[in-house]
């Protein structure tokens, strides 16, 4: 029908301003997104579009870009509130949790970039909200049989946000939240090689772990590592030490050694 003409048309646009965007012509994009937001009715791509239009949006402050993330996840919820993140109950029960997800993920990363700029400290407690709405949606679409094709976006956009949750967690000195990313992360990393059957992990709290594993003779190492950067947690009966590991990519290559000499 005449609605599907006018969807691909505004997909059309949304490509176009995109495509301009990427070209540093602002002005032309921003006229494009606009057509794109004019022509359709379509909520996922009004949703795309709002998001576009955050991501490529030209600004010195990255915090300006967070309004437009908010508005594509509400385009899809359908919900009024358009300045407040969404809860989990409203995101489960969407049929566009993966385009959430998405849109969820560009939030958590620019209000990132926004506290380092700024050093504002409520940019990191809201990206801190925002990350733990996303493991929430993770861990539903990972178990959820009637979103297969879905496995290899999520695996790949979630392991950078674990990674961020600690980084997150490390700026705002919560040595618990950090050790619950990690964990989590291990937890989807290990289930993405096992059948699909498989229950859902139960991630133990940091001092939970203590309990069970700490003693006189046993310290717990936790640690959680990319090419880039890397965090590790270091218990033992009396402390518990959470820092920067210096040079990632070494340990991460002496690891990857390690893991082929003992296997």
């Amino acid at each position: 029908g005449l609605g599907d003409v006018y969807k691909r048309q505004a997909t059309l646009y949304n490509n176009l301003g995109r495509m301009y965007a990427r070209k540093n012509e602002h002005q032309k994009a921003t006229d494009y997104f606009l057509k794109a937001l004019e022509i359709t009715k379509d909520r996922e791509v009004i949703a795309m579009t709002y998001d576009n239009q955050g991501y490529y949006l030209k600004t010195a402050q990255s915090i300006d870009k967070v309004p437009y993330y908010l508005k594509a996840i509400h385009t899809l919820l359908e919900s009024p509130n358009v300045k407040k993140l969404p809860s989990f109950e409203q995101t489960k029960a969407s049929e566009y949790k993966l385009d959430i997800l998405n849109y969820l993920i560009d939030t958590a990363e620019t209000l990132v970039m926004a506290y380092h700029e700024e050093k504002q400290e409520n940019y990191l407690t809201s990206a801190e909200e925002t990350l733990f709405l996303i493991d929430k949606l993770v861990s539903l679409i990972r178990f959820d049989s009637s979103v297969d094709q879905s496995k290899l976006f999520w695996i790949r956009k979630s392991v950078n946000t674990y990674m961020l949750g600690v980084n997150v967690s490390y700026l705002l000195n919560n040595v618990e939240n950090a050790f619950y990313f990690m964990e989590k992360n291990k937890a989807l990393l290990l289930l993405e090689n096992l059948d699909g059957t498989v229950q859902q992990p139960t991630i133990l709290s940091l001092e939970e772990s203590i309990r069970k594993h700490v003693d006189t003779n046993t310290n717990l190492i936790e640690y959680i590592l990319n090419d880039e950067e890397g965090y590790a947690i270091f218990c033992t009966e009396d402390e518990k030490k959470f820092f920067k590991i210096k040079d990632a990519s070494a340990v991460s290559k002496l690891v990857l050694e390690y893991q082929q000499l003992v296997s």
